[in-house]
């Protein structure tokens, strides 16, 4: 075909397709084609085709945008004309047919149209992602061309991996709008036709009067444009996902939006322009949004209601509401960027760093050690670049909460001329910057460690050498297998390589606790010693342990002394509910499992006696029943071969498991809340009809025939559980003491601190405190964890806002500032004495903070006293180590480079051990 000829099908020529590629739709091209399935009908050389395939290969936005924006210099540099022909007849083959009606002159791309519909998709994107079922929908989308082979491989890989809220959030903000041409229009419908009538009413605006006056609130953080690079969870690759542009003038009122009928309600405009440019506006959302939106742990319908009101007492009730509400003030000191001042105690801290040796710094929660790693990075970075040498500071903090608190810190009082930026691992599919980029953009870097873990794994980052100051805080975790320990064992590769031009760099740890270890008690100063000197090896920490010696007066201004008490409570007297769910359900299981491996001992060799497996394990509602099922699951059930059989021992497990959960719940919280819990899984856990089998109804009928028993002994106000009236009192009394008191309860499990608060939310005083969950965000929420911008809210709610009662599990236990929390309640959770003394530290902030362990149990209490002990044996070890070191440097020295030297062989011992082991027919079983 001739340069200047026409496509025989339509009407614009090859050089007319080839001048709006190269010149008018090019980005909108990169933004929304993949072009993993063009590259083999194209003439390119091998080497290119290559090349655009690496880049594919990592899943990831921005290198699918990449690699397009390579296929497309590939098609510029072919000069050939003819080739936009076959690329816009790719495009229509592979369903971009609003790109390629456009290319061909058939249709014009309103781009305007489409960026607005994109951020109104990316405003509701948290919305629409916790709310539809991507299994439902999933079939749907396949069925009306959404997804090609490559974005449906994606979206079941990030369900299968991350969970079905990021997947979903991935289809929103990414695959959806790249193919129909009235995208945006036909996903309403989507909504519409799979009952999300409350989703289509708020995203189209024709929702009825009175849903137009509410305001709304989403879970999206709203951050302000300063030039720093934000990484943030509804944030996509492209000029239509950006937060460039943010505060373009509102449209003209008379704006219709083709694709959605013509009828878009300016209102959501309004909402839309206003999240962004009023932060207030969104807070009133928020608070709305708290008060008018059902709860998703709604107590089902099979299970009575009540508010368990024979375990409360009106202490609350006589308090003001507006005493519990969000003062004047307190907004004032949400807003506010503290200053910091000098403390001597703090300048002794940052001098033993400023010579550039590896130390850690041990000093008391509350006195300010993130603003000791602040002033260390300053003078770091200022020193630095006056002499004109490379530097890069990596800041690693274990939470995600911590990082943005860590880097709110950073962003307010380092120097402007440094370039700060955080990084968490829930931005890995929505980023449109690598990490790669984003090192070379910064001069500090505020992440979670797994994300530098992955980057050396995968190869971006080649060496940490990259960095010339590398700060861990709480630094205690630097041991076996945790994430900063990986960073640290690349570092001594390292050190312990053949190149010696290799510049390390220095390391500086942060922890109110280095711990003992391992050790017993008997052990004493001893044992603690040899576990602080080896984790000063972890850190090739040859300067050692930093505490306060100089200026211990100033820190006893600062670091305030906190109350420990241990306060035991009773267990009820009698439990019909558990009775009933050991004796009618739990024991008909076990023994069925017994009868069962009776009949079938030949398939199951490798279970010789399962009745002295299920027997010995009575300590149903513990946590010992459930590592106790973990190693039946793995080690015995899972291998068997036989499907059928295998499929009837997993299924009784999963059910035991389910009310073994339940028990546990009964014990710490309400029968109430375990039967909740019981009901829902049930609802999950039974096959649909096509897929039961036997051995599913009759597991199921254990279920329905004790139910009504079951309903009835859990009912709220029966059965009262003295623990929960000993916790409430501890709460109330402290508000009676001090009513902006903010109360941190910390448990084990997510389950346990919902259920909790869900108690605390049917008790009409309670309710007054407004009290909150925090998980963490490695868990999907199916599982009861929480998304980033979740657990945001509800810390920053808890901070700052009218929550005066979070309920945690150890996400919260390390680290979070609150600096009106005056108690902290470790409720039936009992750890180390690393975990001891970091939770104390949380009612740190306040002169008069308290902290209670509330139990029932002696063994627990026994544990925490254990300790209480160990902590004077860690600050005795401490002290010895000083000494030591101040008497002999060398010697110290000589054991840091004994350890790393042992630890050195134990890793490669270890890896030669796992490269032997083969791979066998029953470890085939474990995967398939």
């Amino acid at each position: 075909m001739a340069e200047g000829s026409v496509d025989p099908l339509h009407g614009n020529s090859a050089v007319d397709i080839k001048f709006m590629v190269e010149n008018v739709y090019r980005d909108a091209i990169i933004r929304q084609v993949r072009c993993g399935s063009f590259i083999a009908h194209m003439c390119f050389p091998q080497n290119k085709t290559e090349n655009i395939r690496a880049i594919l290969s990592k899943e990831n936005h921005h290198q699918q945008m990449k690699a397009t924006e390579l296929f497309l210099d590939y098609l510029k540099d072919g000069k050939e004309p003819k080739d936009y022909l076959l690329f816009v007849q790719l495009l229509e083959e592979n369903e971009y047919d609003s790109i390629a009606k456009v290319l061909r002159g058939e249709s014009t791309l309103d781009g305007e149209t489409h960026k607005e519909q994109l951020r109104l998709i990316q405003f509701f994107s948290e919305d629409i992602s916790k709310e539809i079922d991507f299994n439902v929908m999933f079939p749907k989308l396949l069925e009306d061309d959404w997804l090609d082979d490559e974005d449906s491989q994606l979206l079941q890989s990030l369900a299968k991996n991350t969970g079905k809220i990021p997947a979903a959030r991935w289809l929103v903000l990414v695959v959806l709008p790249r193919r129909k041409e009235n995208w945006f229009k036909l996903f309403l419908q989507l909504l519409e036709d799979h009952g999300y009538q409350e989703l289509f009413d708020w995203i189209h605006g024709d929702s009825t009067e009175e849903s137009q006056n509410e305001v709304y609130s989403g879970d999206m953080s709203v951050d302000e444009v300063d030039g720093t690079v934000r990484m943030n969870v509804v944030t996509a690759s492209g000029d239509g996902y950006s937060d460039s542009g943010v505060n373009d003038p509102a449209p003209e009122n008379n704006l219709s939006i083709p694709g959605s009928g013509g009828n878009m309600n300016i209102n959501v405009y309004d909402r839309l322009k206003s999240a962004y440019s009023d932060p207030e506006s969104v807070n009133k959302w928020r608070e709305s949004s708290m008060k008018t939106q059902p709860d998703r742990h709604d107590i089902r319908d099979d299970v009575s209601t009540g508010t368990g009101s024979s375990c409360e007492d009106n202490t609350l009730l006589e308090f003001d509401i507006d005493e519990l509400s969000m003062t004047p003030e307190m907004l004032a000191a949400r807003d506010k960027i503290q200053s910091l001042e000098n403390r001597p105690y703090q300048d002794e801290l940052v001098r033993a760093a400023a010579g550039g040796d590896s130390v850690i710094i041990v000093a008391p929660t509350g006195c300010g050690k993130t603003v000791v790693a602040l002033r260390i990075m300053q003078e770091h970075l200022t020193k630095m670049k006056g002499k004109g040498l490379p530097s890069k500071i990596a800041f690693f903090a274990n939470e995600v909460t911590l990082v943005d608190q860590q880097h709110e810190l950073c962003q307010g009082h380092l120097d402007s001329r440094y370039k700060t930026t955080k990084i968490v691992g829930e931005t890995k599919y929505t980023s449109a910057v690598t990490t790669k980029e984003l090192l070379a953009q910064s001069d500090l870097l505020v992440m979670t460690p797994q994300i530098i873990v992955d980057a050396l794994e995968n190869k971006t980052l080649e060496s940490l050498c990259v960095f010339s100051l590398i700060i861990f805080d709480e630094c205690h975790h630097i041991r076996e297998k945790h994430p900063t320990n990986k960073i640290m064992i690349h570092y001594m590769g390292m050190k312990q390589s053949s190149d010696t031009n290799m510049k390390l760099p220095q390391v500086v740890g942060l922890t109110a606790s280095v711990g003992v270890g391992k050790m017993k008690e008997g052990d004493g100063a001893k044992g603690a010693l040899a576990h602080i000197i080896h984790l000063c090896a972890n850190m090739d920490a040859k300067g050692g342990i930093v505490t306060v010696r100089e200026h211990t007066e100033s820190l006893a201004e600062y670091a305030n002394h906190v109350e420990s008490a241990i306060e035991m409570a009773k267990e009820r007297t009698s439990d019909q509910f558990k009775d009933c769910i050991v004796a009618k359900i739990m024991g008909p299981i076990e023994e069925r499992i017994i009868e069962e491996h009776g009949k079938s001992t030949d398939k199951l060799n490798h279970i010789k006696n399962i009745a002295k497996e299920v027997i010995p394990c009575l300590a149903k509602g513990t946590c010992w029943y459930t590592q106790w099922l973990g190693k039946l699951y793995s080690d015995k059930f899972l291998r068997i071969k036989d499907p059928t059989l295998r499929r009837f021992f997993l299924t009784c497990v999963k059910h035991l498991s389910v009310y073994n959960k339940a028990l546990t719940l009964n014990v710490d919280c309400r029968a109430h809340d375990a039967m909740n819990y019981v009901v829902t899984q049930m609802s999950t856990i039974y096959p649909a009809r096509q897929f039961r089998t036997s051995t599913d109804d009759w597991l199921f009928s254990l279920y329905t025939d004790n139910r009504e028993k079951l309903k009835a002994e859990s009912a709220p106000d029966s059965n009262v559980n003295p623990k929960l009236i000993v916790l409430r009192s501890l709460m109330v009394d402290q508000i009676k003491k001090k009513k902006d008191s903010r109360i941190l309860v910390l448990v084990k499990t997510r389950d346990l601190a919902r259920a909790l608060v869900q108690w605390m939310l049917e008790d009409p005083g309670m309710r007054k405190l407004s009290p909150v969950v925090v998980t963490g965000c490695g868990a999907t929420t199916d599982q009861g964890g929480m998304t980033r911008n979740q657990q945001l809210e509800a810390v920053r709610n808890f901070k700052w806002g009218t929550s005066r009662i979070a309920v945690a599990t150890s996400v919260a236990e390390e680290g979070m500032d609150v600096a009106k929390c005056s108690r902290v309640i470790r409720y039936e959770y009992v750890s180390n004495e690393i975990g001891m003394i970091q939770a104390r530290g949380r009612a740190s902030r306040v002169p008069d903070g308290t902290y209670v362990t509330l139990t029932s149990k002696d063994d627990v209490a026994k544990k925490e006293q254990s300790n209480m002990r160990l902590e004077s044996v860690m600050d005795e070890a401490v002290n010895i180590l000083q000494k030591q070191i101040q008497e002999d440097p060398v010697a110290f020295g000589e054991q840091i480079e004994k350890f790393q030297k042992e630890d050195k062989v134990s890793r490669e011992t270890e890896r030669i051990k796992e490269a032997k082991q083969p791979f066998t027919d029953e470890e085939s079983v474990l995967t398939a």
